[in-house]
């Protein structure tokens, strides 16, 4: 039998292991209470009072004026850090707030485009415009991918010229080929003509997310396709061939 001045060894332990302390954060509301109290006696007292460290306490009573302006379940002030090339998050920012205000949906893969095409006429080579990076870089100026709530619709820009441009071009085709008029026809077919992404790049907190559409997305039944020609008036007339523009 082991004698009474032997040492018992506990399964499991290691003497040689000290125990770790475990980290623990506070929210400002608790800051301010550390605070408050430091003043009233001393910085050592209020460590000792709410079980914190005296060199954590003088930290806090440096930070007072911006604990009192955050929110009471704030606990770091560390936030988003500045990017490597600033310049070229300003002028993505910057094509980002252009065509929101025009109501455009903006991907990131369209910012990741952007910013490789600003990098390059600053001459920065070693940008890698990753996907993780136009993540960051959205968080530091507070965009995030949200989906569309409603949708603005809207003529296309130059429809009128577009329309006359098409019509002159059918015109010109059927007088150097003589094309008859009695083998000029319209098809139709059920088209989606316009289909508007769900989602965009916006501001963090936006209520109302608008993308604007030429109002084609609801097309669903017949409509008027390309016009088309047949170079023969018989039963064995070919397939007839697109002239559209």
């Amino acid at each position: 039998m082991p004698g009474t001045g032997d040492h018992v060894e506990k399964r499991g332990f290691n003497p040689r292991q000290a125990p770790k302390s475990q980290r623990r954060s506070y929210d400002s509301k608790f800051k301010l209470a550390v605070i408050a109290a430091a003043k009233e006696t001393s910085t050592k007292a209020a460590a000792r009072k709410f079980d914190v460290e005296s060199k954590q306490v003088r930290e806090w009573r440096k930070q007072e004026n911006k604990l009192k302006g955050a929110h009471a379940t704030r606990k770091s002030f560390r936030g988003p850090k500045a990017g490597k090339f600033p310049q070229v998050e300003a002028g993505v920012v910057d094509f980002w707030r252009k065509a929101r205000s025009q109501l455009c949906s903006v991907s990131r893969r369209m910012m990741v485009r952007e910013a490789i095409k600003i990098a390059r006429s600053q001459g920065i080579m070693n940008l890698k415009c990753s996907l993780g990076w136009i993540r960051r870089m959205m968080k530091r100026n507070g965009l995030a991918v949200r989906r569309r709530t409603t949708i603005a619709q809207r003529l296309p820009m130059e429809y009128e010229e577009k329309l006359l441009s098409f019509q002159r071009h059918v015109v010109a085709l059927r007088k150097r080929n003589s094309y008859l008029l009695g083998h000029i026809g319209n098809d139709q077919t059920p088209l989606y003509l316009d289909m508007p992404s769900r989602t965009t790049v916006e501001k963090v907190g936006t209520k109302s997310i608008q993308v604007k559409t030429t109002g084609n997305e609801h097309v669903k039944g017949d409509q008027d396709g390309p016009s088309c020609y047949s170079g023969r008036d018989d039963e064995f007339a070919p397939a007839p061939g697109c002239i559209c523009q």
